[in-house]
Order: C-alpha cells, then structure tokens, then sequence
C-alpha cells in the first residue's frame, strides 16, 4: 500500500528532491532582495498542495470562462436543434427517470446520461433554485463550463503528482487553453465554451491520457481520476467503450513490459484508490444497469446490429488515417506534420533526464498515440459517413498533449540560470496566451436559439384552444420541432408528435398517446422550399418549418 497516496511526490519528498529547493541554488547573490523574493516563492510553493492547486486552476479556469459566456445572465435562450433534445432529456433527468445519453442519428441511444444530469445539475441549481441564469439553458452552460474546468484542474493536478513541477502543472493548463483558441477560430467555437456533445468529448479526453500515463508509471493513485475520465467519455458516446478500453490497455501494458524486462515489482497498490474508484464506477453504471434491466437487451442490442450492418466503416486505412489527421493539422501535408510531432514528442520524453518524470512522459506519448491509432480504427470500421468531420474532434486532444511533452523537455533543457526570473517569464507568457485564446470572439458560444418560438408555441396554442396539438412532421423532425415541443411543455401546454418513430429524438414522453389522439387537433409541420405566412393554411412559421393545417 502506499502512503501519502492523496499527496504529490512533491509533499512527502525531502528538500533536496524537491525541484524548489533545487531552484534555491540558482538564486546566489544577487542583493538581498532578490533572496527575499526568492524565499517568498519557495514558502508559497511550500504551501501548494493537491487541493489548493486544484481549487486554484478550477475557480481560475471557470471564471474566465464563464466572464467570456456572461450572456447566461441576460440573455434568454430558446433552444432549438441538438440544445432543444438534450433538455427534453433533461426534464427527464430532474425527474430522475433520465437513463441513457443523447440520440445517435444511426437510430440509438449513446450508453449513459453522465453530461444530461451535469446539464441537468445546472438547470435545477442556476435556474430553478437560485434563478441566477436567464434560461434554462444558460443554467445548463454554467454547469458545463464548471465542468470543463474542473476535468483541466484535475489535469493540472495529475502532472503536478507526477512531476513535482509547477511550471509543468501550468502548460498542462496552458497549452490546450491556447490550443483550443487556436481550434475556435477554424470550427466556429471553442470546445470549452460549447453545449454540443462532440466538443464535451475534448477536455475529458486530455483527463483520460494524462490520467493513463499516470497509472502507466505503476502507481494507483490517480486510478479514480482514470475511473471518471473513462466512464464520462462511455457514457457520452458508444465508441469511447472501444477507444476508452484500448487506451488503458496500452497504459496497463507499460508496467507489464518493464516487469517483464527488469524483474522487479513494478505496481503499488493503493487500496483507498481503488475502493474510490469502486465507488465512481458503481455510480457510473447504475443507469446504464437499470436500463438493461427495464429494457434488455436496452442500446447494447442496437449497438451490436448497427456494428454488424454494412453501415457501420467500410472505409480503407488510408481514408481512415487522412480522417484522423484533418483533426491535427489543417494546412498541407497534414501526415508529415503529425509524424514530426509525434516523433519529436517520443524523443523528448525518452531523453527525459529525470528517470521518473520520463517514465510518467512516455506513459503520456503512449496513450496519446493509442489513442490516434484507435481513431483511424474507428474510422476504418466504426463510422458510417466518413465525410462528417465532427466525429473525431475528441482526438485532436492528443496534438496538445504531446506538444505539453515537448514543452516540458524544453524547459528542462534550457532552464533559465536564475530560475525565478524564467518563472517570471513563462508565468505573464502563458497568461497573455490564455487571455487572447479567451479573447477571440469564438470563446463565447455563439449559439442563441430562436427568439420567435414563444410566437409560434403561442400561435399554436391558440389555434388549437387549449387542446394538444398532434404534430405530423413527415419524413424528418428537422431542428425547429424539438424547440417548440419544449417550449410548450415549458409553458404548461402539451405538443407531441403523432410518428412512434420519432421517441428517438423526442422520448417517448412526447409521443401522442391514445388520449391525445382522441382529443387533439391535428398540426404538420413541414419544411417547404417557399414557407407562407399569408397561407390561409399556415398557422405559424419559425425559420425554415411551417405549421399548416395541411402538410
């Protein structure tokens, strides 16, 4: 069993392992004040612990965030789309009957509802309890940021653990920060500030790795931050139960090799951690459980026929690889630019002077490439549309990762003479980066919903006198129907939709019952190619869906 578990190498190692005391050395005289401010750096760094650096980066990290998204405040959001899904989901979820996640388009369900209930968490907190959120969807945003901030502080505090460095702790934080900025301003927003499902994916796939890495070095203590990266990201999607598992087998793999190799004992249990990590799972699995259980063989059954249709890949290696790399780079020659940093990022972590930390570094490398491998597998064999560019966007967190490995090889080989000045120096760098990569205008979610479904949902509602009114939308649900039916709901009036078919995306709570059917007025809504208000059959119009009297 180890001791200290719940502390860094850093708290329990003796002053001359520590790399602040290290530090003392490059401070000679230099003038007495320079010592005192030297001294004053070394009782602060004294002070750091797990709790205070992860409190730290969390409290940092969600209030830049939330000082870009300030709009949850003031703006009221009627969601439409993906947003308008999720929070019919989420009712479900206040009601404590929400157990599987979001809709796939190939006819499922994803395995777990984990991001529905933070969403859910949000709403009942900043909107319903303490009515601080505008909407109900800002209530939802505010959660989410508070999510993604606490998966990078958890980040921060794993490299601390493992290196017993602040400055690494720090570009850990910095560099996807600053990554991410880069990336908004290519797909529109940045992940970090996003509601949509592929881009909650991002943070906790850097969580996964560097959590990885560490369990790669032999030691449990992070296994519960492993245990909640993992399961966040099955529960959010069907394929992370392959990806997931195939990057903690190449982790699991490392120590394997070097028992094999040395001979000597390579793991140190630690029971809390792994009573902790019982724990977290048991509550990760209790949806997905209870669904089987209610509804066997539940989405498990939907996901092994959509994996043995002809839907399911299909596509060559080298399709699957020019997939992959478009997440990484999008200039020319995108395969070379991967290769370069991969190949400088294996070499910076094998060369590692520091026989510890470069174990931990080469654990990160690994799990950062299994993870690439895994999505050109995917790719190759799990994806129907291979033209649709936002499946992977999870893997280009392995760009970030393995840059943060060069930048650490990079500090260590050019640390500054006097150490303090070049903490200076990279601590007002990577907060000027961080400032603009939160400054573009991408940091703050664009999305804004429909200001005229209120209209429409009242429009509706007097048209049919206060009885439910039966939607026929035809072949496709398009992305304004989901908005209007919750919007109804909202408002205490009842709208479903008349197609069984359609409990994919709406639940079955709004599908029209025998009752509503005996009782309703019949409503379609269609997606013409010239929507007319002045129709003498149309009863409203929002953006491209017109509810008519006739389809």
């Amino acid at each position: 069993m180890v001791v200290n578990a719940g502390e860094s190498d850093a708290q329990v190692a003796t002053p001359t392992e520590q790399g602040g005391t290290r530090g003392a050395a490059a401070f000679p005289a230099a003038g007495s004040a320079s010592a005192a401010l030297a001294s004053a750096v070394l009782r602060l760094r004294a002070r750091v612990t797990d709790r205070t650096l992860t409190a730290s980066v969390a409290v940092c990290v969600f209030l830049g965030l939330l000082l870009r998204n300030r709009w949850v405040f003031t703006r009221t959001v009627y969601e439409y789309g993906d947003e308008a899904l999720n929070s019919i989901q989420v009712r479900q979820g206040k009601a404590l009957e929400l157990l599987t996640g979001h809709y796939s388009r190939v006819g499922f369900h994803h395995p777990g509802p984990a991001f529905l209930y933070v969403q859910t968490i949000g709403e009942v907190l900043f909107h319903d309890l303490v009515p601080v959120a505008a909407s109900p969807f800002g209530a939802q945003q505010i959660a989410l940021l508070a999510l993604n901030a606490i998966v990078l502080a958890l980040v921060a505090r794993i490299v601390w653990r493992n290196t017993d460095s602040l400055v690494f702790a720090l570009l850990a934080v910095v560099i996807p920060l600053v990554y991410l900025g880069y990336r908004s301003a290519t797909i529109g927003v940045n992940p970090l500030s996003s509601t949509w499902m592929p881009y909650l994916f991002m943070a906790p796939t850097l969580l996964l790795m560097v959590s990885a890495a560490s369990v790669s070095t032999g030691r449990l203590r992070d296994l519960p931050t492993l245990t909640f990266a993992a399961l966040l990201l099955m529960h959010g999607h069907v394929s992370f139960i392959l990806i997931v598992s195939g990057i903690v087998a190449a982790s699991v793999a490392l120590p394997i090799l070097r028992r094999l190799r040395t001979r000597t004992p390579q793991w140190q249990f630690d029971r809390r951690a792994a009573l902790v990590s019982a724990g977290i799972a048991a509550v990760f699995l209790l949806p997905i459980v209870a669904n089987l259980v209610k509804h066997w063989p539940g989405e498990f059954g939907k996901y092994v026929k959509y994996g043995n249709s002809s839907q399911a890949g299909g596509h060559s290696v080298g399709r699957a690889v020019e997939y992959m790399v478009d997440y990484w780079w999008h200039g020319a020659h995108p395969v070379y630019a991967m290769l370069v940093i991969a190949a400088v990022a294996v070499l910076c972590a094998a060369t590692y002077p520091d026989p510890r930390i470069r174990r931990y570094l080469v654990g990160a490398v690994v799990a950062g490439l299994a993870a690439s491998a895994l999505m050109v597998y995917y790719a190759a064999r799990g994806i129907d549309e291979i033209d649709q560019i936002y499946i992977g966007q999870w893997s280009s967190m392995v760009e970030p990762l393995l840059l943060w490995v060069v930048a650490a090889r990079l500090w260590t080989a050019f640390r500054p003479v006097r150490a303090l000045t070049g903490q200076a120096v990279l601590v007002a760098a990577s907060a000027a980066a961080v400032v603009a990569a939160l400054a573009v205008p991408q940091a703050s979610n664009p999305y804004r919903g429909f200001p005229q479904t209120p209209r429409v949902v009242a429009e509706l509602e007097a048209f049919s006198g206060g009885r439910t009114v039966l939607l026929d939308v035809g072949p496709d649900i398009g992305p304004n129907v989901p908005g209007v039916v919750l919007q109804a709901t909202r408002t205490g009036h009842r709208i479903c939709l008349l197609d069984p078919g359609q409990a994919l995306f709406v639940t079955d709570d709004y599908v029209c019952t025998a009752a509503d059917r005996q009782t309703g007025v019949e409503v379609y809504a269609r997606e013409p190619k010239d929507t007319q208000p002045s129709s003498p059959t149309t009863i409203g119009v929002l953006d491209r869906t017109r509810f008519s009297t006739k389809p």
